[in-house]
């Protein structure tokens, strides 16, 4: 079966430094720029006590002294806020200042246990990793702490061909300026997928990546994801239709079974059939979602069985994780981490040996992530929900935030949303690796 596909011809661009591997040849960016735009919300609400912040007059309103907001006069009993966490053209995120070139050639290589540095990606997590964070965690983090490559949230292709413009938005190239962008498919058809497959390829993409390790339960029962899994068969169909019909590098992201680790013995046996680009592993099952540890045991029993270049993903929360997985493993093309880096957007920078975020940067890094939801959704209130999730991971950087915490999980409103985070920059960072 391996010889009915030949491996597709790669190549670099002659800019990006030498990496070596697989993987470090499917490295590319985009130039844009994007729309400027201002929006301002109201809100009825008042719960929220502002005597905290000390206040001016201007012919504005009131000037809040810690993280400027503006309150205009009330109109029939409404307060009308527009702030710095609201979207200004200041603020939203912008094309990156600085070549490929210069990003790769400014990463400092710290940690070499093979040939070449160990590369780092950022997992696809749907509401977290969407573009804005891709721009965000960049301008904000750096050539030292970005992300080798960032795999894109799950797109599954129309069973009528047609493409959806607002879904295809999120990869568009003008999108996506500097950022390495993997698209992640979710599919059982092997055809369909190729067919998709294509309309990335026409995009820009080089690389594609198949899931088949999402463990939710609304993909699982449609027979998608890590449900796929259940039946050898569909996998081993599914993939004959995607070899048999895509070109170039199409790599996966797998689960080791649907019960237990011992299934992937199996699962792998048919993988192996097939010129999978690269095969990104989370050591659990599908059962698990993500409850209890990644089975590190069971990766490292089935790694040396792997004949593809292989990604460890799971349970990555610190520099010192990561490096303990390249000294354990240093065969691996690359180490995914999704939540960790949700939690710590500085994490890779330190894993390069670099500094610990900044309460500067924190507060730049968020600011933006809000301006950039309030963009895209046309609604603050849209954004808050969305910043409630990086909120859920990022809170933990800030010592005793644990009544602001709840009530940040309470609020709806924009005017709320900034006072409450403005209460949570006046406490210490917690000290970590």
């Amino acid at each position: 079966m391996t010889g009915k596909f030949p491996a597709q011809a790669q190549s670099l661009w002659a800019c990006l430094l030498h990496l070596g591997g697989a993987v470090a040849q499917r490295l590319r960016g985009f130039e844009s720029a994007e729309p400027e735009k201002t929006v301002k919300r109201s809100s009825r609400r008042t719960g929220v006590n502002l005597q905290f912040f000390p206040v001016q007059p201007t012919p504005l309103g009131l000037k809040g002294a810690s993280s400027p907001f503006f309150v205009a006069p009330a109109r029939r009993n409404r307060w009308h806020f527009s702030g710095s966490l609201l979207v200004s053209k200041e603020n939203i995120p912008r094309p990156l200042l600085f070549s490929l070139t210069q990003f790769y050639a400014t990463i400092p290589v710290t940690k070499t246990f093979g040939e070449t540095p160990m590369l780092y990606y950022a997992a696809p997590m749907e509401g977290f990793t969407d573009r804005v964070w891709r721009q965000t965690h960049q301008k904000w983090f750096g050539a030292q702490g970005a992300a080798d490559l960032y795999y894109a949230p799950f797109i599954s292709p129309p069973e009528n061909r047609v493409l959806i413009k607002k879904k295809m938005a999120e990869l568009a190239p003008e999108a996506n300026p500097g950022a390495p962008v993997i698209p992640q498919l979710l599919a059982k058809d092997g055809e369909l997928a190729a067919w998709m497959i294509g309309q990335l390829r026409a995009l820009g993409y080089t690389e594609v990546n198949l899931n088949l390790g999402c463990p939710a339960g609304t993909v699982t029962a449609k027979g998608k994801g890590s449900g796929m899994l259940r039946d050898l068969a569909k996998v081993d169909a599914f993939l004959d239709g995607v070899f048999s019909h895509a070109e170039g590098p199409v790599s996966v992201k797998t689960r080791l079974g649907v019960e237990k680790p011992e299934e992937f013995a199996a699962i792998l046996e048919i993988y192996s059939r097939y010129p999978i680009s690269e095969l990104t592993i989370h050591p659990r099952v599908m059962r698990q979602q993500y409850r209890g540890q990644a089975d590190r045991a069971a990766f490292a029993a089935a790694l040396p069985r792997c004949t593809m270049p292989v990604c460890y993903n799971g349970d990555v929360t610190t520099a010192a994780q990561l490096h303990a997985l390249e000294k354990e493993f240093p065969a691996l093309s690359g180490i995914m981490v999704g939540r960790g880096l949700i939690a710590d957007p500085a994490l890779f920078r330190k894993a390069r040996g670099g500094a610990p975020a900044t309460k500067e940067e924190l507060r730049g890094y968020l600011t933006d992530l809000y301006h950039g939801y309030t963009e895209l959704f046309g609604s603050a209130g849209c954004a808050i929900s969305r910043m409630k999730g990086h909120w859920f991971y990022l809170i933990h950087c800030f010592a005793g935030a644990e009544k602001l915490e709840k009530q940040l999980k309470k609020l709806r409103e924009p005017w709320e949303y900034e006072v409450v985070v403005n209460q949570i920059f006046t406490l210490p960072l917690v000290e970590n690796d």
